[in-house]
């Protein structure tokens, strides 16, 4: 038994159970015998200094395989050195992004030995992939060939993807999402029917949620309506969930339609129902529990809902212009309809998750002051709203609407706004005692686009 095994047998039995070793007859004998202290230090120090000269002496394999071929030329020029040189500033931080979209948009490669890092940093964040994937280079794709966690950079392909794990499938399928949006191909819909029910539910579940994020354009949802619909069905609850919001986007789509015809069912006007409710001096609804349908279980309902439970699914599901359509009231009238009927925190939901500017504007007569409500409002004219928010030191509802301020921002804004910036700062000892509307999401916003 040589010194470091002496050692790792000790360490599992512990310095309570077992004797420290006298080393003899070995090169590191001496050395080892005068590391003194306390028994579970020199265990430590002697574990450290055994241990170093064990990795230093030990003889690396021999490889008896062919050498890879080398990288391809490259045809893309690499950055300049006076832009390059701030990327290891950048690395892992806000700016990092715009740092590849500038480098990306010259036409440059990163610096090659730049690229571990990267490929590193992009394993699992999507959209740093998306905006590495044209900086990267022939050495960049021929690098990424040689580790697993990499290969979120391949090519699509039938190959590529029979041997891709859940997450690089889904790389592989956004980008060719992304080629299909460019060239207004209906390939990654074919793709997607073809090759959608044959996947473990992990990767169903990342599919639809590329269809979202990357071709969410009613076209595109129209084109994969039937999957969708099939996918209610689905042996997954999570891809049923995730089809259903994929399928209340579209206010046209089978699965609205049967919302809109539960809606006029379960909300009927001058009618005798379960609860009678009076709107208006003219108008009076009642609550009604519609007979049960087929496609309920599919389109999320409870098995056996109450009419109440029945009404809230439908102002948490449908898309806001289905709600309005299927009774034929303005938007001010389905508010007062949803507060008569307790469904209102429902459809405050349903209107921030579509940002529908006419229900938000007439939620924020019942929820004053709302920011995400008013945040909605101001998306026709953002700056202007920001400058008022500015003027009224309203740092909740401006740290929202600069989110939607296309950049760069104005000059003049710009400016007011690092003023206030520097406002905020004074008296201020710590990061702690500043104020949290400041850090991080409003501070990283001025940082990038003032």
């Amino acid at each position: 038994m040589n010194d470091f095994q002496e050692l790792l047998a000790l360490a599992l039995v512990g310095t309570a159970r077992g004797k420290l070793p006298t080393h003899a007859a070995t090169l590191l004998a001496a050395p080892l015998n005068d590391v003194q202290g306390d028994p579970e230090g020199v265990l430590l120090g002697r574990a450290a200094l055994a241990g170093l000269v064990r990795a230093a002496g030990y003889r690396a394999g021999t490889f008896t395989g062919e050498p890879p071929a080398p990288a391809p030329a490259e045809t893309l020029p690499a950055a300049p050195a006076a832009f390059a040189r701030h990327l290891n500033t950048v690395l892992e931080g806000p700016v990092l992004p715009e740092w590849l979209r500038l480098c990306a948009g010259a036409g440059w490669r990163v610096p090659p030995e730049s690229l571990p890092t990267l490929l590193d940093l992009a394993r699992h964040d999507t959209a740093l992939r998306e905006l590495l994937r044209p900086v990267l280079g022939e050495r960049g794709a021929w690098l990424a060939a040689f580790n697993p966690d990499w290969r979120w950079s391949a090519a699509f392909g039938e190959d590529a993807w029979a041997e891709a794990t859940e997450a690089q499938k889904e790389s592989l399928f956004r980008d060719l999402c992304r080629q299909a949006s460019a060239q207004n191909s209906a390939q990654a819909t074919e793709f997607l029917t073809a090759h959608f029910a044959g996947e473990k539910a992990g990767v169903r579940i990342r599919l639809l949620d590329v269809i979202g994020e990357t071709l969410s354009d009613a076209a595109t949802l129209t084109a994969v309506e039937a999957l969708l619909e099939t996918a209610l069905s689905d042996r997954s609850s999570e891809v049923q969930a995730r089809a259903r919001d994929l399928l209340r986007q579209l206010p046209d789509s089978a699965f609205n339609r049967r919302m809109a015809t539960r809606l006029q069912a379960a909300l009927q006007p001058g009618k005798v129902g379960l609860v009678g409710k009076v709107l208006q001096q003219d108008q009076q609804y009642t609550l009604h529990l519609p007979p049960p349908d087929p496609d309920l279980k599919r389109d999320g309902f409870d098995a056996k809902p109450s009419a109440q439970t029945y009404l809230s699914h439908l102002f948490d599901s449908a898309h806001p212009d289905t709600l309005l359509s299927a009774l034929q009231v303005s938007p001010v009238r389905l508010v007062i309809l949803a507060k008569t009927f307790d469904v209102l925190d429902e459809l405050k939901r349903t209107t921030q998750h579509f940002g529908h500017a006419g229900l938000a504007g007439a939620l924020l007569n019942v929820h004053k002051g709302d920011a995400p409500l008013r945040r909605i409002v101001a998306q026709e004219n953002p700056a202007a709203a920001a400058w008022d928010a500015l003027k009224q030191s309203d740092l909740e509802l401006l740290s929202l609407l600069v989110k939607d301020l296309p950049t760069p921002w104005p000059a003049d804004l710009s400016g007011e706004l690092l003023l206030a910036l520097q406002q905020s700062l004074q008296g201020v000892t710590s990061a702690y005692h500043w104020s949290a509307r400041w850090r991080p999401n409003l501070l990283n916003r001025v940082m990038l686009a003032a």
